[in-house]
Formats: structure tokens, sequence, C-alpha cells
């Protein structure tokens, strides 16, 4: 049986997908800034929570790209079962693939990029694909964006805290500027282990805004910022 997670607006499986619903969904989905939006591109979709969550805020357009057949069967179903179904497609092809394929430019790029790079494989297929940049690395999700945003489009991602400079080189090898990073602080007291990333393509970018978000109180309580941040989507906030 299928695990559902439940949202305010929506619910969604994750029934296939090498990358389960994760909190680093919830904080990357709720912390984009989707201000002056027309279209957005989801890479590496899994479940579609992303794109879910982004429509939820949004009247706009969605694409979601997604290499894993199970994943993206997956995700078509969750974005069927949404009331935003007219606005959500998901598209079962590798990134290149997708690039060779695709005509269109966008205002937003949004993507939970696989993390681990040079690590140990497990047997499950799905979970490689997720998890390790074994169909996805940095540079190429970085140069994809480059090709695909719009003048002054947005590329936001979440990455663990240390993969934050290798990432930060690639992307201004390829022009795209920091506007934003929030470090996330699992629990308080302790040091952040992942950063959210807001990535611009333009020219006039005069500085890039940092801070951070603790999650967890020492009593495992969640903060009131984390609260704030996700009150539109979680059930506890």
């Amino acid at each position: 049986m299928s695990r559902l997670f439940h949202c305010k607006q929506f619910s969604l499986s994750d029934e296939g997908c090498g990358m389960k619903i994760s909190t680093d969904a919830v904080l990357l989905g709720a912390w984009i800034d989707t201000t002056g939006c027309k279209s957005i591109l989801d890479i590496g979709a899994g479940s579609g929570i992303l794109a879910l969550m982004l429509a939820q805020r949004t009247s706009v357009f969605i694409d979601a790209v997604e290499i894993d057949a199970l994943a993206a069967k997956t995700a078509q179903s969750n974005f069927y079962n949404s009331k935003w179904k007219s606005r959500l497609l998901i598209y079962n092809l590798s990134l290149n693939e997708f690039l060779k394929l695709n005509c269109k430019t966008y205002d937003l790029i949004v993507c939970n990029p696989p993390f681990f790079n040079n690590s140990l494989l497990s047997d499950d297929a799905g979970k490689n694909l997720a998890k390790h940049n074994v169909s996805l690395t940095y540079k190429e999700l970085v140069n994809a964006a480059s090709l695909l945003l719009n003048h002054e489009g947005r590329l936001c991602v979440i990455l663990p805290f240390i993969e934050q400079k290798s990432f930060s080189d690639i992307c201004l090898l390829h022009n795209l500027k920091c506007a934003r990073i929030t470090e996330i602080i699992p629990v308080e007291n302790k040091k952040p282990n992942r950063v959210l990333m807001e990535w611009i393509k333009t020219e006039d970018l005069k500085r890039c805004l940092k801070n951070t978000l603790t999650i967890r109180r020492d009593n495992n309580t969640y903060t009131t910022d984390y609260k704030e941040l996700t009150k539109e989507y979680l059930l506890n906030s």
C-alpha cells in the first residue's frame, strides 16, 4: 500500500520514487520566491512535490522533468489528483532529451538535485538515479539552467552545506549570479547541514542576501521561523 503525504491543500504518494518526500523538498518549495513568474520548470521532479507546492502559490503552467519511469508515473498520478492538474505536465525524459525537444524558456527553474558524488551505489537503480549524480551532475544542471532560463530568470536549489562552494563555482562559470542563500541548521546550536540557493541570470545584481533558518529547538519542537515558512503547506505549522 502506498504512503500518502498530506499537505493542507493536496496529498501525494511517493510510491516508486527513489527520492522520498523529505524536509528538504518542503523547505525548498516553501522558500522559493515565485514573484513575477509566468513559467516554471521542475528538474528531477520525483513525486512532483515541488511542482505541486508551486502550483498552490501561482496560477502558471508548470513543466516537470523526471528520468525515472516509475517516479514519473507517480508524479503524473499526483498531478491528476490535485486541483491544479490542468496546469501540471510531466515529461519522462532525461534532462538532455528534454533540452533537445523543448523550445521554451522559463522564469523559474527549481531542482532538488542528486546529492551524492563518488559514493557507494545501492542495488536500487531508482535510488541511484534520485540520490547519486550518475544521471544529473551539477555541471549538467547548471548548463541546462543557463540555456532554459529567460533573461533575469532564476534557478533555486537545495544542497548539502559542503557542496555550496563547488556548485557556486559552476554557476559563476555559467554567468549566473547568487541572489539569496539560506543556511539550514537542523537543530539549534548545531552546524548547518543544508543550503538553499537562488541564482539569477542577470548582469545587474549588486549583492547576495544571506541568512540562516533553524528547523528544530533543542527539545525537538519546530522553531517559529520554520513553522512560519511552511505554514501554507504543513498540517502541523
